[in-house]
C-alpha cells in the first residue's frame, strides 16, 4: 500500500481522524516478527456507536522501508484490504504517532483527576474541647454579652466558681465508676496506654501466609514467659481480681484454674465453644447466684478465721513459672497454704446433702471426700500448680455452716492434665491470638489446616 493515500485525505477528514483519537474510540493491540509489526485494533465509527470497525495494520520495521504500511484492512466499506485508506485507519495511524512521542496511552479530561478546582490546604492545631467554640457565628452583627447571669441556689459556702476544679471532680468520679469511658477519654488529660498487655502487636499486612501465623503463635507463647519480679508485681496489681481491669487483660490469653476441667475436651468433641469460653468471647453475664457468691466470699472468709483461729491474706493473679500459658486467682493465702471459697445455695436441702447432690463431694465412712472428677477438683489442683502450694482448703458455705475440705497436691494427677492443657494451648489458644478467626464468627484457624 502507498503511505501518500492516507496523507492525501482532506483536511476535514483528518481532522476527524484526530477527533477519533482524542476521544479514545478505539481499542489496539500488536504482536512483532522478524520483519513486520501486526497492529490490531477496534474502532467505534463517528456516527453509529452499536458498531465496532476490526482494523489490521501491517508495518515494516527494519531497513529503508521502516515504517512502511505493508497492509491495511479495515471492516467499513471503504478500508477493504489489503490497501484500505479510510479514516479509521488513518485514526490508528495518528493513535500510533502520539503513542510513539508520549510513550503512554492518551488520557482524556474525563479519565484524569480534575485540576481545575483544588481545595487548599488547610494547617490546623489540634485543640481541647474545651477550647473549640461550637456556637453558630453571624458575621456583621455584635455578640451580645447575657447581662443576667445565672441564679445559683446552692449555698455560698457549697458553691465552686472554678470551672477546672469541677471537671476534675466529675473526671474523678467517672474514673473511680467507669476508667473506660468514652467521656472520660474525652474530657481527660490523661493518655491511656491501651497496648500495654498485648501479647502481641495487631496484623499489619494482609493477607498472613500460614509460615507467618505460626511464627506469631510462638511469639505468643514467649511473651507469656516473664521474670519472677514481673509476676510479683502483676500479683500485687491484681488483688482487687474481677475490680481490676489488669486482671482481665492477664486471664484473657491463658488458661484459668477456673476452666481447667472445660478445657480438657474429647478428642471427638470440638473445641470451638471451650475456647470462646477461654478467651472470653462469650459476653460475662453475671446470673444473680453469681451476684451474691461474690458478695458473701468476705463473709464466708471471716467464718473460716474464726473457726480456724488463722489470718487468711488476699492474693492476685498468679502465673505459673514453669507453664506460663497457666494462671490462677485463690481467694486467699494462709500459713503456706491456699484458701478458696465455694458459695453453695442448698434449695432447701442441708450443706451436706447439696454438696453430695452435685457430686462435689462423696459421702464415705471416713466423711466427705472430694470428687477427683469434679471441676472444683481441677482448679485446686491448677491453683498448686501455678502457686507451687502443696495444700488447699477448698470451703464450701452456705453462709451458715462451712464444710472444709483439705486438698493436697497430687503430681500423678497434674501430670496427666497439663500435658493436654498445653497441646490444647498450642494447636488451638494461640492461633487463634496469633490471627483472630472465632472472634469474628469463623471456623477456627486448625479445623482449616487439619
Amino acid at each position: 500500500m502507498n503511505p501518500t493515500k492516507i496523507s492525501r485525505m482532506s483536511a476535514a477528514k483528518l481532522s476527524v481522524c484526530f477527533d477519533m483519537v482524542i476521544s479514545k474510540n478505539w481499542k489496539s493491540h500488536g504482536t512483532t516478527t522478524t520483519t513486520t509489526t501486526r497492529y490490531t485494533c477496534d474502532c467505534l465509527p463517528e456516527m453509529k456507536k452499536n458498531l465496532k470497525y476490526n482494523i489490521q495494520l501491517s508495518l515494516c520495521n527494519n531497513g529503508e522501508q521502516e515504517g512502511k504500511i505493508t497492509f491495511a484492512s479495515c471492516a467499513c466499506p471503504a478500508g477493504k484490504g489489503p490497501c484500505g485508506s479510510c479514516k479509521h485507519i488513518a485514526a490508528l495511524c495518528y493513535a500510533l504517532k502520539e503513542f510513539v512521542r508520549l510513550k503512554t496511552l492518551f488520557e482524556t479530561c474525563t479519565s484524569r483527576l480534575q485540576t481545575w478546582n483544588q481545595p487548599r490546604k488547610r494547617k490546623l492545631d489540634s485543640q481541647s474541647v474545651y477550647e473549640i467554640d461550637f456556637s453558630k457565628k453571624i458575621y456583621r452583627r455584635e455578640e451580645r454579652n447575657n447581662a443576667k447571669p445565672l441564679n445559683d441556689p446552692r449555698r455560698p459556702s457549697e458553691r465552686n466558681n472554678d470551672p477546672k476544679n469541677v471537671n476534675r471532680e466529675l473526671l474523678d468520679k467517672i474514673k473511680r465508676v467507669k476508667p473506660n469511658c468514652g467521656f472520660f477519654c474525652l474530657l481527660s488529660d490523661e493518655k491511656l496506654d491501651q497496648n500495654k498487655n498485648d501479647i502481641i502487636s495487631p496484623i499489619k499486612e494482609h493477607p498472613v501466609s500460614l509460615t507467618d501465623i505460626f511464627d506469631r503463635a510462638k511469639i505468643i507463647k514467649r511473651n507469656l514467659v516473664g521474670s519472677d519480679q514481673e509476676r510479683q508485681n502483676i500479683a500485687l496489681a491484681t488483688k482487687a481480681q474481677s475490680n481490676c481491669q489488669a486482671w482481665f487483660e492477664h486471664r484473657r490469653v491463658r488458661i484459668t484454674a477456673s476452666q481447667s476441667k472445660r478445657a480438657l475436651i474429647k478428642p471427638s468433641t470440638s473445641p470451638t465453644k471451650a475456647m470462646k469460653e477461654i478467651l472470653h468471647y462469650n459476653n460475662q453475664y453475671q446470673r444473680n447466684k453469681m451476684k451474691q457468691g461474690l458478695k458473701d466470699e468476705k463473709k464466708i472468709i471471716l467464718e473460716y478465721e474464726n473457726k480456724l483461729d488463722c489470718k487468711v491474706s488476699e492474693t492476685g493473679f498468679v502465673i505459673s513459672q514453669s507453664h506460663p500459658f497457666f494462671g490462677a486467682s485463690p481467694d486467699g493465702e494462709v500459713d503456706g497454704g491456699l484458701v478458696e471459697m465455694k458459695r453453695i445455695f442448698t434449695d432447701g436441702l442441708s450443706l451436706k446433702e447439696a454438696v453430695c447432690k452435685r457430686r462435689i463431694c462423696r459421702d464415705t465412712c471416713h466423711g466427705l471426700v472430694i470428687n477427683r472428677n469434679h471441676k472444683f477438683y481441677y482448679q485446686v489442683q491448677q491453683l498448686m500448680l501455678c502457686t507451687k502450694s502443696s495444700w488447699t482448703d477448698l470451703v464450701l458455705s452456705d453462709t451458715v455452716n462451712l464444710i472444709i475440705l483439705h486438698v493436697r497436691k497430687d503430681k500423678k494427677f497434674l501430670s496427666d492434665i497439663v500435658p493436654k492443657l498445653e497441646k490444647l494451648y498450642d494447636n488451638h489458644i494461640s492461633l487463634e491470638l496469633a490471627y483472630p478467626r472465632v472472634y469474628y464468627g469463623l471456623a477456627r484457624l486448625s479445623k482449616l489446616i487439619n
